[in-house]
Protein backbone atom coordinates (compact mmCIF):
# COMPACT_ATOMS: atom_id res chain seq x y z
CA UNK A 1 0.00 0.00 0.00
CA UNK A 2 2.81 2.41 0.70
CA UNK A 3 3.71 2.11 -2.80
CA UNK A 4 0.57 2.96 -4.02
CA UNK A 5 0.32 6.00 -1.77
CA UNK A 6 3.85 6.72 -3.02
CA UNK A 7 2.72 7.21 -6.85
CA UNK A 8 -0.29 8.90 -6.31
CA UNK A 9 1.55 11.20 -4.24
CA UNK A 10 3.99 11.95 -6.83
CA UNK A 11 1.28 12.11 -9.40
CA UNK A 12 0.06 14.73 -7.00
CA UNK A 13 3.20 16.76 -6.79
CA UNK A 14 3.34 16.94 -10.38
CA UNK A 15 0.09 18.01 -11.04
CA UNK A 16 0.45 20.64 -8.52
CA UNK A 17 3.43 22.03 -10.44
CA UNK A 18 1.43 22.08 -13.71
CA UNK A 19 -0.94 24.37 -11.84
CA UNK A 20 1.81 26.06 -10.47
CA UNK A 21 2.71 26.66 -13.55
CA UNK A 22 -0.45 28.15 -14.75
CA UNK A 23 -0.87 30.86 -11.68
CA UNK A 24 2.65 32.07 -12.78
CA UNK A 25 2.08 32.47 -16.20
CA UNK A 26 -1.72 34.37 -15.18
CA UNK A 27 0.05 36.55 -13.00
CA UNK A 28 2.57 37.62 -15.75
CA UNK A 29 -0.34 38.40 -17.90
CA UNK A 30 -1.17 41.02 -14.88
CA UNK A 31 1.85 42.11 -15.77
CA UNK A 32 1.17 42.45 -18.97
CA UNK A 33 -1.72 44.88 -18.38
CA UNK A 34 0.28 46.94 -16.01
CA UNK A 35 2.91 47.80 -19.09
CA UNK A 36 -0.10 48.09 -21.51
CA UNK A 37 -0.87 51.10 -18.64
CA UNK A 38 2.49 52.01 -18.73
CA UNK A 39 1.81 52.22 -22.36
CA UNK A 40 -1.73 54.48 -22.34
CA UNK A 41 0.34 57.19 -20.40
CA UNK A 42 3.09 57.82 -22.74
CA UNK A 43 1.09 57.47 -26.03
CA UNK A 44 1.66 60.24 -27.96
CA UNK A 45 -2.40 61.68 -27.85
CA UNK A 46 -2.40 61.76 -24.06
CA UNK A 47 0.37 63.43 -23.57
CA UNK A 48 -0.41 65.84 -26.25
CA UNK A 49 -3.97 66.65 -24.07
CA UNK A 50 -2.12 66.98 -21.20
CA UNK A 51 0.39 69.48 -22.62
CA UNK A 52 -2.26 71.39 -24.03
CA UNK A 53 -1.44 70.56 -27.72
CA UNK A 54 -3.93 69.47 -29.98
CA UNK A 55 -5.24 66.22 -30.32
CA UNK A 56 -7.09 64.53 -32.94
CA UNK A 57 -10.38 62.77 -31.93
CA UNK A 58 -9.63 59.85 -34.16
CA UNK A 59 -6.00 59.00 -32.94
CA UNK A 60 -7.87 59.17 -29.07
CA UNK A 61 -10.94 56.82 -30.70
CA UNK A 62 -8.37 54.15 -32.04
CA UNK A 63 -6.15 54.39 -29.45
CA UNK A 64 -8.32 53.91 -27.20
CA UNK A 65 -10.45 50.90 -28.87
CA UNK A 66 -6.78 49.00 -29.22
CA UNK A 67 -6.14 49.35 -25.93
CA UNK A 68 -9.82 47.69 -25.12
CA UNK A 69 -8.95 44.94 -27.76
CA UNK A 70 -5.60 44.11 -26.04
CA UNK A 71 -7.16 44.07 -22.46
CA UNK A 72 -9.89 42.17 -23.35
CA UNK A 73 -7.44 39.95 -25.09
CA UNK A 74 -5.07 39.93 -22.56
CA UNK A 75 -8.16 38.93 -20.20
CA UNK A 76 -9.64 36.13 -22.73
CA UNK A 77 -6.06 34.24 -22.51
CA UNK A 78 -6.02 33.97 -18.85
CA UNK A 79 -9.28 32.96 -18.29
CA UNK A 80 -8.10 29.94 -20.67
CA UNK A 81 -5.34 29.01 -18.56
CA UNK A 82 -7.72 29.50 -15.16
CA UNK A 83 -10.23 27.23 -17.15
CA UNK A 84 -6.84 24.28 -17.80
CA UNK A 85 -5.92 25.18 -14.33
CA UNK A 86 -9.35 24.43 -12.93
CA UNK A 87 -8.88 21.26 -14.81
CA UNK A 88 -6.28 20.24 -13.51
CA UNK A 89 -7.43 21.12 -9.88
CA UNK A 90 -10.08 18.69 -10.09
CA UNK A 91 -7.49 16.16 -10.76
CA UNK A 92 -5.42 16.93 -8.08
CA UNK A 93 -8.56 17.00 -5.75
CA UNK A 94 -9.17 12.85 -7.01
CA UNK A 95 -5.29 12.07 -5.75
CA UNK A 96 -6.13 13.50 -2.89
CA UNK A 97 -9.58 11.67 -2.10
CA UNK A 98 -7.30 8.82 -2.88
CA UNK A 99 -4.43 9.35 -0.79
CA UNK A 100 -6.78 9.96 1.87
CA UNK A 101 -8.82 6.60 1.35
CA UNK A 102 -5.21 4.87 1.27
CA UNK A 103 -4.60 6.26 4.96
CA UNK A 104 -7.61 5.15 6.30
CA UNK A 105 -9.16 8.32 6.84
CA UNK A 106 -12.11 9.17 7.22
CA UNK A 107 -14.60 12.55 6.74
CA UNK A 108 -14.94 12.69 10.59
CA UNK A 109 -11.84 13.00 11.16
CA UNK A 110 -10.00 16.43 12.26
CA UNK A 111 -7.08 16.01 9.79
CA UNK A 112 -6.62 18.51 7.25
CA UNK A 113 -4.29 16.55 4.75
CA UNK A 114 -4.60 16.30 1.71
CA UNK A 115 -7.25 18.34 1.22
CA UNK A 116 -5.50 21.31 -0.36
CA UNK A 117 -8.17 21.84 -3.37
CA UNK A 118 -11.35 21.40 -1.06
CA UNK A 119 -9.84 23.91 1.18
CA UNK A 120 -9.19 26.37 -1.86
CA UNK A 121 -12.49 26.06 -2.94
CA UNK A 122 -14.33 26.41 0.01
CA UNK A 123 -12.05 29.12 1.85
CA UNK A 124 -9.44 30.78 -0.97
CA UNK A 125 -11.66 31.26 -3.39
CA UNK A 126 -13.93 33.44 -1.02
CA UNK A 127 -10.92 35.81 -0.31
CA UNK A 128 -9.60 35.89 -3.68
CA UNK A 129 -13.33 37.14 -5.45
CA UNK A 130 -13.14 40.01 -2.50
CA UNK A 131 -9.48 40.95 -3.74
CA UNK A 132 -10.63 40.80 -7.42
CA UNK A 133 -13.54 42.48 -7.48
CA UNK A 134 -11.41 46.29 -7.17
CA UNK A 135 -8.78 44.86 -9.79
CA UNK A 136 -12.18 44.00 -12.24
CA UNK A 137 -13.75 47.18 -11.47
CA UNK A 138 -10.62 49.84 -11.85
CA UNK A 139 -10.02 47.97 -15.50
CA UNK A 140 -13.68 48.39 -15.96
CA UNK A 141 -13.33 52.44 -15.24
CA UNK A 142 -9.76 52.73 -17.14
CA UNK A 143 -11.40 50.80 -19.83
CA UNK A 144 -14.38 52.47 -20.33
CA UNK A 145 -15.44 55.29 -18.52
CA UNK A 146 -11.84 57.11 -18.50
CA UNK A 147 -11.63 56.73 -22.30
CA UNK A 148 -15.44 57.85 -22.42
CA UNK A 149 -14.58 60.95 -20.64
CA UNK A 150 -11.63 61.75 -22.76
CA UNK A 151 -13.30 61.25 -26.10
CA UNK A 152 -16.34 63.49 -24.50
CA UNK A 153 -14.34 65.92 -23.46
CA UNK A 154 -12.66 66.45 -27.35
CA UNK A 155 -16.15 65.72 -28.58
CA UNK A 156 -17.33 69.08 -26.95
CA UNK A 157 -15.01 71.41 -29.02
CA UNK A 158 -16.13 69.82 -32.53
CA UNK A 159 -19.80 69.27 -31.67
CA UNK A 160 -19.64 65.73 -32.83
CA UNK A 161 -20.42 62.82 -30.63
CA UNK A 162 -20.53 60.43 -32.42
CA UNK A 163 -17.46 58.55 -31.31
CA UNK A 164 -18.53 58.49 -28.11
CA UNK A 165 -20.76 56.03 -29.17
CA UNK A 166 -18.59 54.38 -31.92
CA UNK A 167 -16.28 53.49 -28.78
CA UNK A 168 -18.81 52.75 -25.77
CA UNK A 169 -20.96 50.34 -27.76
CA UNK A 170 -17.35 47.67 -28.66
CA UNK A 171 -15.73 48.49 -25.46
CA UNK A 172 -19.29 47.49 -23.46
CA UNK A 173 -19.96 44.40 -25.56
CA UNK A 174 -16.11 43.42 -25.11
CA UNK A 175 -16.46 43.90 -21.72
CA UNK A 176 -19.81 41.75 -21.65
CA UNK A 177 -17.78 39.24 -23.51
CA UNK A 178 -14.79 39.05 -20.81
CA UNK A 179 -17.16 38.84 -18.17
CA UNK A 180 -19.56 36.46 -19.38
CA UNK A 181 -16.44 34.24 -20.07
CA UNK A 182 -15.38 34.81 -16.40
CA UNK A 183 -19.17 33.29 -15.03
CA UNK A 184 -18.81 30.47 -17.61
CA UNK A 185 -14.96 29.22 -16.13
CA UNK A 186 -15.65 30.39 -12.84
CA UNK A 187 -18.86 28.11 -12.95
CA UNK A 188 -21.46 30.53 -12.25
CA UNK A 189 -23.63 29.73 -15.37
CA UNK A 190 -24.68 26.24 -16.73
CA UNK A 191 -21.62 24.81 -18.90
CA UNK A 192 -24.24 23.41 -21.88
Amino acid sequence: MNDEVELLYKEKVRLNDVVNGYAESIFKDIKMLGALGSALVVWEPVLNGITGQSVSIEGLFFGFLGINIAITLIGLLNLSKQSAMNFYLDEVRILEKEIRNKLNFTDIDDRKSFQGVDNWKSKGKQIQKKVASPFFFLITVVEIVLPTIILYHYSKATGSYEYIWFYLVPAILLSALYYSTSNIVHGKKSQQ
